[in-house]
């Protein structure tokens, strides 16, 4: 902001309300358009300032002749306080009367001056100085008799010079110094202040509003004090010569200097603003306060300045100095760059407008401001103001030429050519206007950009257009997202696209903006206003907006600046993708240079393609799958399968999968592939379902729990018995299922602990694909190891690893029945008992580690780990069986494996398998079926092998019974409570009135539907939100 200047202006004119008075002026007041004069020659004359400058209406002559030494109007009690020759009297205020009050007591002694009491109404209250005293008597208006009585009064240490009061504080000027006196007991306090070093000087006192008092020191300096008697920390005020008067009449104060005139200075800041050449004024007078020390308002007819002039030719007249019209002032001072004093003086004079009219009258002010910092080309000030007052951004875009759009057809109607010359150029342009100022300019400017050529000039408006234009966008940006948040959050609507207002009119603001941006290398902002969708533009569907910059002619100018990484985005917002694309391949590929090289892309080209190919539209699925190719060949394939994960919505995963398969070198890129689209599903974004796509969500975790099976220990410290060593049994599965290498985890399964119900496709896929991996690494001659299964050397053991993990992780969700097709008559068993196990296949997987491997023990560990597990997903065993039946009571892998032992395909191990049967039997006799058991064990079975068996099942079945029993008891109670619980609810009841009001929205209940709480609360069911849980009044939480 420009600095005030020293000049002087013309803030005050000053007419004359009295002339051809008879006689030497010597005191003046003024009071409901009426001025009282007091002469010399004891004469007291009053004008009426409607009626004319030369006829009085009223005076009074005092009989000794002697001048009138000071005049105080009281007008709210009607009366006029005269102080002559010594003698204070009291004389009517309309027709210079003498009324009836006694001041003989202070007449006696000689008054010096009177002053009346600021706190105003009811007190009135007159404060008399006494010469030949040193006393000051203290006089109480009786509204009874409308008189002045004496009340008190106190000694002072000299005779007052000066003297003004407020509330309990009499602000006394001696001689020297200045003090504070309290109005009953006379204490002094001194006032700190350098206090009067010429004894020709008279102390000057003044009051001012927010009590602060004026005090004259060091004969032309004021200095604020306030009434603790401490300096104020505001700027003191210089004087040419020490003042004989000072008034105040906000915001300014107007000092009486014999010899000069009126000088005029700022009350805020002590700068001179004007001087008025009256070198014969003698006293003034000025009312720009009200009681209680208030400020009067502008424009109250009251706040008047009067000076008393002595004519040359022995007459004298009445000046009164006012304010020149509101409009010349702040047009002076903006002229002259004070533009914070022509605002406060704005502001002063609308405080009691309206509200609708203060804003009114504030923007008019801001463009006169924004009009006159332009002529003083402080641009950037300039632009503060122009987005104050909303002026139109094409007003200021139409001076520059270089930066408009091709469809740019705009009149400045604010800066009109009469408002900014433009030279000889009869079109709008700020070099034209730069160059007329500079050579003729209407007021002088400011020294540092006097000094400046005209090309900074241009420089420095096209920084203030470039600041203007960005702060308009910040506008509009949080005008729209205010737009959409309400819009989004009404009941019943959804946001929608702003309609498109001015097209041309967006485009020339963001065209002006782009080429400010690339002119002043912001490329940061650049980027935004490409990228960032414009609501007032038309966009794609479902999109916030569109792209309000012409393609072809911004693109020229980024491409000539080599500035290719931002002529793609732009390409890209206008729905160009294959032009875009092919520059962030030449880019990749080092044909393009970039500005600044890589630090000057936020991005790497082939990252930026990537986002491209996802947020291109699906229906263009033919040219993403075409444009990724090269992407694939020229990345990692964790940054290009990006092209496919990153998609909403996705593309059709087979094409993907083949795509990837056809044009990918890397042999593993579909199983990542696919570990994306099971990661993503793992989250519980969404359920996949169908080969045809899928939604990819955020990542999540393939990681199983761990966790050994409850009596899997049991199931191998068993098989201590010598006669299992008849069946030469291998045990390379048997560790491996009983807990070895155990990180499998239960199927995830629905709430009521049933399986899930949808086979995920991917994860069936991508544990084919590890399957497939693997059974090609076994056909080229490795071998699988049986007991240490993904702890092979080489890559056979990476692959096993991978697809055991996945195989037991609990949140996978393959289907068992291809994968069990594929692995059959494979020699990786781990894998196939594992997916037996999940299928509930026991039958298959009993027989196979019987028969195929010879491996009981192993058998047996199974039956342990998985019999007694409910069924995976899909398997046809979770089809036929209701989940959360007695699987956990009844093994079923275990009575597979008693069928097999007691009816052998081998009778030459009968008598061992039965043996080993009958242990089975001892071990886990409470998980198997009693009635089951019995039939199948042969008739010639002797007592005593079962008596284990029994020791175990009849205390099973017994505590079954009476669990049943009891479950059955406890049943029948809870039943009884609900039904007497419910019979106590029904009885309960509410009454409804015509006059019951709904506790949430305040409407009467009528006939509408209504909604009881259990805590009595009655509320229409409309009011409860579908909500029947959470009371809307109290917020009380029900079960």
């Amino acid at each position: 902001m420009s600095s005030p200047s020293t000049e002087q202006r013309v803030a005050f004119r000053s007419t004359a309300v009295v002339t051809d008075f008879e006689g030497k002026v010597e005191c003046v007041t003024h009071y409901s358009s009426r001025v009282v004069v007091g002469s010399k020659d004891g004469r007291l004359v009053m004008y009426d300032t409607r009626k004319g400058t030369t006829t009085s209406t009223a005076s009074h002559t005092f009989a000794h002749g002697q001048r009138v030494e000071q005049l105080l109007a009281v007008p709210h009690i009607r009366m006029l306080i005269v102080v002559s020759n010594g003698q204070v009297t009291a004389h009517g205020a309309t027709d210079l009367k003498p009324l009836d009050s006694d001041f003989s007591k202070a007449n006696t002694h000689q008054v010096r001056l009177v002053c009346v009491n600021q706190r105003g109404p009811p007190h009135f209250r007159l404060g008399v100085a006494l010469l030949k005293r040193k006393a000051i008597a203290i006089y109480q208006y009786h509204s009874s008799d409308k008189s002045y009585a004496f009340l008190r009064e106190f000694s002072t240490q000299d005779v007052p010079e000066a003297m003004s009061w407020y509330r309990n504080k009499v602000v006394v000027g001696f001689r020297k110094d200045y003090f504070l006196l309290n109005d009953k007991s006379g204490d002094a306090t001194p006032i700190s202040s350098p206090g009067i070093q010429d004894p020709t000087v008279f102390p000057v006192v003044k009051l001012l509003p927010k009590e602060e008092i004026l005090v004259a020191v060091m004969d032309r300096v004021g200095v604020f004090v306030g009434f603790t008697g401490d300096a104020l920390p505001k700027t003191s005020i210089t004087w040419s010569h020490s003042p004989m008067q000072v008034e105040f009449s906000s915001p300014y104060l107007l000092a009486l200097v014999p010899r000069v005139g009126v000088e005029i200075h700022r009350a805020t800041d002590g700068t001179l603003v004007q001087t008025i050449p009256l070198t014969r004024a003698v006293c003034m007078f000025a009312n720009g306060m009200k009681w209680d020390m208030e400020p009067r308002p502008s424009g109250d007819s009251e706040d008047v300045v009067m000076v008393g002039v002595r004519d040359a030719n022995g007459t004298s007249s009445v000046m009164k100095v006012e304010p020149m019209p509101m409009d010349q002032q702040v047009g002076e001072l903006l002229d002259r760059g004070q533009i914070d004093e022509a605002q406060n003086l704005v502001r002063k004079t609308i405080s009691s407008l309206s509200s609708d009219k203060q804003r009114s009258k504030i923007k008019r002010f801001q463009r006169q401001a924004t009009v006159a910092l332009l002529r003083r080309l402080e641009f950037d000030q300039a632009a503060e103001y122009m987005y104050r007052a909303a002026i139109e951004p094409c007003e200021f875009i139409a001076f520059f030429p270089e930066l408009q759009c091709a469809s740019f057809a705009y009149e400045p109607s604010v800066f009109k050519a009469e408002v900014l010359p433009r030279g000889t150029n009869s079109a709008p342009d700020i070099s034209s206007v730069i160059q007329e100022l500079l050579s003729s300019p209407r007021a002088p400017l400011n020294p540092d950009i006097a000094k400046n050529n005209a090309a900074d000039l241009v420089t420095a408006a096209q920084k203030a257009l470039l600041k203007f234009l960005g702060q308009y966008k910040k506008h509009m940006r949080d005008k729209a997202r205010a737009r959409v948040r309400g819009a989004s959050s009404a009941r019943g609507r959804s946001p929608s696209n702003a309609t498109p207002k001015d097209a041309r009119r967006v485009e020339a603001i963001d065209t002006a903006l782009f080429r400010l941006y690339v002119h002043f290398k912001r490329y940061k902002e650049l980027l935004v206003l490409i990228q960032e969708p414009n609501p007032d533009v038309e966009g794609p569907p479902g999109s916030l907006g569109g792209c309000a910059l012409e393609a072809e002619s911004c693109r020229s100018l980024l491409v000539k600046h080599k500035l290719y990484y931002e002529a793609a985005l732009l390409l890209c917002a206008h729905q160009n993708y294959d032009d875009a694309l092919e520059i962030f391949a030449l880019l990749h590929h080092g044909e393009y240079k970039q500005r600044n090289g890589s630090s000057g892309m936020p991005k790497s080209p082939i990252e930026a393609a990537i986002d491209v190919l996802v947020g291109v539209p699906e229906l263009e699925s033919e040219f993403i799958f075409k444009q990724s190719i090269w992407i694939i060949k020229a990345t990692s394939a964790k940054q290009a399968l990006r092209v496919f994960t990153d998609r909403r919505p996705p593309l059709p995963s087979n094409d993907i999968v083949a795509h990837l398969r056809e044009h990918s070198s890397d042999p593993g890129i579909v199983q990542r592939y696919l570990e994306t689209l099971v990661k993503a599903g793992d989250t519980g974004a969404a359920l996949m379902s169908g080969a045809a796509g899928a939604d990819t969500a955020s990542d999540g975790g393939l990681g199983s729990s761990g966790g050994a099976f409850e009596g899997s220990s049991r199931g191998v410290t068993a098989f201590t018995d010598s006669s299992t060593a008849e069946l030469g049994v291998n045990d390379s599965y048997s560790h491996f299922l009983a807990g070895d290498n155990d990180d499998d985890d239960e199927p995830t399964r629905v709430p009521d602990g049933g399986a899930a119900i949808v086979v995920d496709p991917h994860h069936t896929r991508l544990a084919l694909e590890y399957l497939d991996e693997t059974l090609r690494l076994v056909a080229r001659g490795e071998v699988p190891s049986k007991s240490q299964p993904g702890k092979e050397p080489g890559a056979l053991g990476d692959a096993r690893k991978r697809l055991l993990k996945f195989l037991k992780a609990g949140s996978s969700r393959y289907d068992v029945a291809p994968l069990v097709e594929k692995i059959k008559g494979k020699p990786l068993y781990n894998e196939f008992v594992i997916l037996c196990g999940r299928g509930s296949l026991h039958e298959e997987a009993v027989s196979s580690l019987v028969y195929e491997l010879n491996d009981l023990r192993g058998a047996e560990s199974y039956s342990v780990k998985y019999g007694a597990r409910a069924p995976s997903v899909g398997s046809s065993a979770g089809t036929n069986k209701k989940a959360g039946a007695t699987s956990m009571e009844r093994n079923d892998a275990l009575m597979e494996l008693l069928k097999i032992c007691f009816s052998p395909r081998d009778e030459s191990k009968k008598a061992a398998f039965n043996d080993f049967g009958f242990q089975l039997l001892a071990r886990h006799g409470k998980n198997l079926n009693s009635a089951a058991v019995l039939e199948m064990v042969p008739p010639t079975t002797p007592l005593s092998k079962l008596g284990e068996f029994f020791a175990q099942a009849l205390p099973h079945s017994a505590h079954n019974v009476r669990e049943m029993s009891i479950t059955k008891s406890l049943s029948n109670v809870y039943n009884l409570q609900v039904q007497c619980d419910r019979v106590e609810r029904l009885t309960h009841s509410v009454q409804i009135d015509p006059n019951t009001l709904c506790p949430v929205c305040h409407k009467r209940i009528g006939d509408i539907v209504f909604a009881v709480y259990p805590n009595g609360k009655v509320v229409h069911y409309n009011c409860t939100n579908s909500n029947l849980q959470l009371c809307p009044v109290t917020g009380e939480r029900f079960s």
